[in-house]
């Protein structure tokens, strides 16, 4: 199977080949990435929106210009989120065995993601540029889909 992904033009590839290799430090005892996403595999899927947790999914707690993530780790699991993966140890309940305390959410879900992509042995095309990047991805869906499994973004 393929995967495609559209990629801004200001993406750096180098970031992709960072998130692939990721080790980082999880402050509870013998939490690694492959802990990690052990518990991922427990879960139906991940959300960054705590408006749209399910049951049995993993929420990151993602920080934006308007939005820490952080502020809704507790609702996420009070939503049905089997488990909630924040960074901000202020915010961090000990005492909530499904609260999982990283130092950065997003390279954590970078190195979970990486590892699923190794896992599962897809191949990956990024498509990046100003124009022309939506029929780029639909040609090449099209070409390739005549001999192999494919997916793509919307």
């Amino acid at each position: 199977m393929v995967l495609f992904y559209i990629l801004p033009q200001s993406y750096k590839l180098k970031g992709l080949v960072e998130a692939r290799s990721a080790k980082f430090c999880i402050f509870e005892p013998d939490m690694d990435t492959e802990t990690l996403y052990r518990r991922y595999l427990e879960c139906r899927g991940v959300v960054t929106d705590s408006r749209k947790c399910g049951s049995d999914t993993m929420f990151f707690a993602l920080r934006g210009e308007r939005f820490n993530g952080n502020d809704f780790a507790g609702r996420a699991l009070e939503q049905g989120c089997r488990y909630s993966v924040m960074d901000d140890p202020q915010q961090y309940d000990p005492s909530e065995s499904r609260m999982i305390l990283v130092p950065d959410a997003l390279k954590a879900l970078q190195a979970i993601a990486a590892m699923h992509r190794q896992k599962l042995g897809l191949s990956v095309i990024g498509v990046t540029g100003t124009n022309g990047k939506t029929t780029t991805k639909e040609l090449l869906l099209a070409v390739l889909g005549r001999r192999y499994a494919v997916a793509a973004t919307a």
